[in-house]
């Protein structure tokens, strides 16, 4: 209800800026660390900083620079505030923009196989029942075993997820909007003009020119989301193959056919 007021709101823009400006002076007063005694309160901030860090990331998506300067001054505050009460904002803040600087990188095969393999969401929901589970099976485990087997078990699950529930999920919503955009047309077809194949291959070279868009200049958080790769096509349903339909091209070339035709009457 909250979200819909402020998103009908004309104001949103300062509204939101004020909301994340309290909730960066609450996470400074509350300091939250979950080595506190652990009520309600205590869990409920500790959770707030990290996802709360997320969202302010993406409200200020326009003014975010990402590269390797501000990471390394956020990196050095964070292990300079270790022990302290003030350590979890900064893991925050140097862990979530780390995260967001890496994600720049192409890193050549994997992200061809991750694009593909979408295993995000099950690391997500799967990765803190993993560990609990560990530690309830296992209380005396050290913190480097707890991570291995911890990162172990949740890639399983998570793989199994994406196999058996998320990608059958998403192919199936996919092929039910393609069968929904699948309404026959009637196409218009102009006049017969003689054309030649020189004039039909300038023609579809210089509206590929108008059409083609130009590489956007990472500088900005907002720039990196705008690259993020897309679903990956095996996902979506193929539909049967098309011919070429040159109705445009025609149509161009019978009104400037026609224009020189007139010229030579005249």
């Amino acid at each position: 209800m909250i979200a819909t007021i402020v998103w009908r709101s004309k104001a949103r823009r300062h509204i939101v800026g004020g909301l994340t400006a309290v909730w960066a002076l609450a996470m400074l007063a509350l300091k939250p660390n979950l080595l506190h005694e652990g009520n309600f309160l205590d869990t409920f901030a500790y959770f707030t900083l990290f996802f709360g860090t997320g969202v302010a990331a993406y409200l200020l998506r326009d003014v975010i620079r990402l590269c390797w300067l501000p990471l390394a001054a956020l990196g050095a505050a964070f292990f300079a505030t270790i022990g302290s009460d003030t350590a979890e904002i900064m893991s925050a803040l140097f862990l979530g923009y780390g995260l967001l600087w890496l994600s720049t990188f192409k890193f050549g095969g994997l992200r061809a196989y991750i694009g593909q393999n979408d295993y995000s969401y099950g690391t997500y929901i799967y990765g803190y029942p993993a560990s609990q589970a560990i530690l309830a099976l296992s209380p005396d485990v050290n913190i480097l075993s707890l991570i291995a087997a911890t990162l172990a078990v949740t890639l399983v699950l998570a793989f199994m997820s994406w196999e058996l529930i998320e990608r059958p999920a998403l192919s199936m919503v996919r092929s039910l909007r393609s069968r929904q955009q699948l309404v026959p047309r009637k196409r218009l077809t102009p006049t017969a003009v003689p054309v030649s194949n020189n004039a039909m291959a300038r023609l579809a070279v210089g509206q590929q020119a108008e059409t083609q868009p130009s590489p956007p200049s990472a500088t900005s958080l907002s720039d990196a989301l705008a690259r993020r790769p897309s679903r990956p096509p095996t996902l979506v349903p193929t539909e049967p193959e098309k011919a070429f339909d040159d109705s445009r091209l025609r149509a161009r070339l019978a009104k400037i056919s026609r224009g020189q035709h007139g010229l030579e009457l005249q």
